[in-house]
Parts: C-alpha cells; structure tokens; sequence
C-alpha cells in the first residue's frame, strides 16, 4: 500500500502494494554457471515470501488479478556476461499445496531482473486450521546456461497459516514500515467480505426466522421493506440473547491480528465484538438480497446497507445486550446514521460486501452445521410461540417500517447517476436529479442538487505530463489557486487516501461562499500524467449530512485511459 511515502497509499483496495519490509526474505544465492564461448551465466536469485497467510481466504491468494495478494515471488537477476535460457520457477506448500505450474522465460539477458510471483491454488484443508500452524514453502529454479548445462537450484522458507477465524489487518510490519493513516493499518479490510458468508445454511435458516418475524417482507424490493427485515433481525436477535462483548486482540511481529466469529458462531455462541456482530448482521441481510456494507473506523465497526430505493442505512450493532434491546432498534439506527455522516477524510474505510465478492473474495467452505442448527443452538422465533398481548404489539412493530425519509439512510438517501468527463477522462456517481455543469473550457465539470445546497467539481488537467512525485507540490499549488479567489479559506486537516485505485492528498477545508460558511473536501491525484482535483461544498452546519454522498461520489472515480 505504501513504500514509505504519504504518496505511495492505496487504501480501500485490494489491490495494495506491499512493502519489502513486511516479507521475510532469504539471502542471496549465487549461481556461477559453466562459462561458454560467450562468457557466463550468473543468476543472483531471492526468494521473499509473506510470512502469515489468513486460512480464510485462501481462495483470495490464488488470483492473480489481486496483483500484492502474492504469497512468495522469486527475484532472479542475471549478473554474468552471457544470457541464461528456459528459465522455470516453481513453488509448492507442503500439505496445502502441489507444485505449481511454471512459466517459462525463454531468456534471461545480462543485467535482466525477472520477478516470477506465487500464487497458490491452496487446498480447502486450510479452513479446518483453529489455530496457527507453520508451513514450509518451497521453491524450485530450473535454467539452461551458456554452456548448455541445466541448472537446478531450491530453496526452502517458513511461513505461518492462522486458524479461519483470525483476521490480519495489516500487511505491513509496525517495527520496519511508515505508517501514518489508517489505510495503512486497514490494508486489507476488504477481505473481510470473505466472513459475510450468506450463504451458509445457519444464515440461511436464521434468515427464514427473521422473515416470519417480518410477515414475509421482500426485503429488496423497497427501501420500507428492507427496514423492516433490518428490524426484524434485530429482534430475532435481541431477543434470542445475542449480545456485544469486549474484543480481545493479537499482537504477531507487530501486526494487528484479531479474532473474528463467522456468523454461525455469532448465533451458536450468541455473542460478538462489533466487527462480529457486524458481520453477522450484515450476512443475514446479504442473504436476503439486500447490498451490506462494513464501515470500520478507529477501533470500531458497524454495519450499513444500501438500500434498494437509495440512501444509506446503518445501525450501531453494540447496542445489542440481549432482550433488553429488544426495543432500541431505531436508536441504533439514529446512531449508526450519525456515524455515518461524521466519517472524517482518511479515517475510515467501507467494504461492499457485494463488490468485493463479485471481484473474487468469496467466503471459505466452513465445516458442516447441525441439520436443524437453529433448534440445537436455542435459537427460536418468540413471536411464534407463547402469544399474549405484548409479544403480538412487538410482532405488529417488527412489521411496521422502522424509519422513512431522511432517517433512512445518509447522504439525503439519492440514487446516484454516472457524470462522465465528453472526452473520457473519468467518470464519477452523483445523486440522480442533480444538476451538471461544465466550464467554458470543458475541463471541469460537476453538479450540484437543485436547491444549490451541495455541489462536486472534477479537474484532470493534462496541459503536461505530470509525474507521481509531484503530488504534494500539486496540492500546494491548487490550494493556493483556491486562496486567490477564497482569501479566507483554511485546511483543517489533510490525510492520504486513494482516488480511483491511485495515491491522493485529501484537504479538508472552511471558507466563505456567497456569504455562507461553507465546508468541502480537496481530494488531488496524479493519474496517467494527468494532475486530477475533485472537490465538494456545502454548507458548513450543513456538511456532517452530506458526507456521506461526497464519499460515494470520491468512492465511485474511475480514470480514464
């Protein structure tokens, strides 16, 4: 995610680069080849692996198209006078992996460097692991040399497989790397979507419960709809005596591991920290069609969810305390909307849950449940049995819409709509209805909601190549631009995030506009040599509502080619 630069981040992909120093790597070999008529063959060749893997995404670790989710890579120079043929690396995990297929390089120049990454087809045995285990990686380098001999070198590393339920935040080593954000400490937040297991049959029969609970509401119809199965899970819940519990960590060479329960253990053990009951809530919900989200800002987590209409619901899932909180499901969901809206710039990451396992993060192949785990675990629908008159008013509550209008969601709850640049230089959502602009000379455009009450803008100047290192002098120079025309406007804070999958500054900003106090983020990024500056507005009483639709719309950029 970083290479020791503010920069160099990538927050809420997972797709981060990862720094040299989180690896273990394995010194040197030389390789001294027979010298031929053309001189000689010397390969120097590294080995580097990750040294944790997470059990439960494994799946993860064999795509390829999640470039820094390699588990080991071969770093193969030649350093001779003559070239090296027909190289072939290969790897193997003994026990949880065969020996891979190799590519083959035909030919290894003088002075070339060939870096040959792994990425391991791991057997589903991983997900039985409960606790750490070690691992032994190997590696197996074939070459011809330049008298035509072939060469065979291995080499062997440690790694260490963690137990299905353990999480590592971060890939970076708290002792070795530069972190200074919480992206760095979050890198790998999107692989949480591998614990939102839907469909799991323990969800999938506690989501027929809930369904009963909610007088069979299609949950992704509508947005009324959706918030009354939201609260129907939350009674079932409540009053099957599922309850938040204190978190307890893990410190592994200085990275951040945690404890995370799957659903099922949620339900069985009827307890969870906030990101287990985040979890669970937003699997259950996922089961039923609905598109969750997992909000993660310092030391916390909770659950929201887009709702099928527009806007954007959350609830705060520690206020569950078993039957007791029965009756506080619209305070939690004031307060999660309140959180919502108070997410600072670089201080928080969300995981959509449906996008991230549409790009290939899929949850593990758990152990099989009980056949009627809902019986066997105690879980039961309490509106279904006993009766009385005040177990049938909170059935008649679970079936009434829990909120409408703006306490539904975040953002003003709109729909939102591609602004595409006429020349294809990027694309961002903005809330259906807005209104577009564009200036004269067609490098900006933006709109705003009719009644002028918030507005984004997005620049991608390409007058000149512009370099990644150039970024923060970019955002120096924009902020002065801004002051020329804004004499009284202030940064407040700044952080580094990612804007379309690369590096960004984020300004947080006061100034006067039209008479008003006014608030709005500057977010400047380098992208294909193109200096890119997306920025938003409103009132400044007005803001803390809006953030939530100006981080979809700064969420949402794609670049053009």
């Amino acid at each position: 995610m970083k290479a020791g630069s503010k920069s160099g981040r990538a927050a809420l992909t997972v797709t981060a680069v990862l720094s040299l120093g989180l690896t273990a790597v394995f010194g040197f070999l030389w390789l001294k080849a027979g010298r031929g008529a053309g001189g000689e063959s010397k390969l120097d060749i590294a080995l580097e692996t990750k040294p944790i893997l997470m059990s439960a995404a494994y799946k993860v670790y064999a795509k390829p198209e999640f470039q820094n989710q390699w588990t080991a890579r071969a770093i193969v120079r030649n350093r001779g006078t003559a070239p090296a043929r027909d190289l072939k690396i290969s790897y193997k995990i003994v026990e949880y992996c065969d020996w891979s297929n190799s590519p083959v390089y035909p030919l290894v120049i003088p002075g070339q460097t060939v870096v040959d990454q792994f990425y391991p087809i791991l057997s589903s045995k991983v997900t039985q692991l409960t606790s750490a285990a070690p691992a032994k990686l190997m590696m197996r380098c074939v070459y011809t040399d330049a008298a035509g001999r072939e060469r065979t070198v291995e080499k062997a590393a440690r790694l260490e497989m963690r137990g299905r339920n353990e999480f590592l935040f971060t890939e970076l080593d708290y002792a070795r790397d530069i972190m200074e954000n919480f992206a760095d400490f979050h890198m790998n937040d999107p692989l949480l979507a591998a614990w939102v297991t839907k469909d799991d049959p323990v969800v999938e029969q506690f989501l027929g419960i809930a369904q009963q609970v909610a007088g069979g509401a299609g949950a992704a119809i509508g947005n009324e709809q959706a918030l009354t199965l939201m609260k129907a899970v939350w009674l079932l819940m409540a009053h099957n005596g599922i309850a938040y519990q204190t978190p307890s960590g893990e410190s592994k060479n200085l990275q951040q591991l945690q404890h995370v329960k799957y659903p099922r253990d949620v339900l069985r053990n009827k307890s969870g920290t906030c990101i287990d009951l985040a979890i669970a809530y937003a699997a259950i919900l996922h089961s039923a069609g609905l598109q969750p989200l997992l909000v993660n800002i310092p030391g916390h987590c909770f659950p929201a969810v887009k709702l099928p209409e527009g806007g954007v619901a959350a609830v705060e899932a520690t206020m569950l305390k078993g039957p007791g909180s029965a009756a506080a499901f619209e305070e939690a969901l004031k307060t999660g909307t309140r959180e919502l809206s108070e997410l600072k710039p670089g201080a928080f990451t969300i995981v959509d849950v449906q996008e991230i396992r549409e790009a290939g993060v899929t949850e593990p192949q758990l152990p099989e449940p009980p056949g009627d785990a809902m019986k066997a675990w105690g879980i039961r629908n309490p509106f279904a049995e006993g009766g009385g008159a005040g177990e049938q008013k909170r059935e008649e509550e679970a079936r009434a819409p829990a909120a409408r209008g703006r306490d539904a969601g975040a953002g003003q709850g709109a729909q939102m709509a591609p602004l595409s640049h006429p020349q294809g230089l990027f694309t961002v959502m903005i809330p259906a209805g807005w209104q577009p602009a564009s200036s004269p000379d067609g490098a900006t455009i933006g709109a705003q909601d009719p009644q002028g009450r918030a507005g984004v803008d997005v620049t991608a100047y390409a007058d000149r190549y512009y370099q990644p290192g150039e970024l923060q002098n970019i955002v120096r120079q924009v902020f002065r631009r801004f002051a020329q025309t804004m004499p009284d406007i202030s940064a407040v804070g700044s952080s580094g995030i990612t804007l379309g999958g690369h590096p960004a500054e984020i300004l947080d900003t006061t100034f006067t506009m039209n008479g008003v106090p006014s608030r709005g983020w500057v977010v400047v990024s380098i992208q294909n040599g193109r200096a890119v500056v997306l920025t938003t507005r409103a009132a400044a009483h007005d803001h803390a509502a809006w953030a939530p639709t100006f981080n979809a719309v700064i969420s949402s950029y794609r670049g053009g080619a």
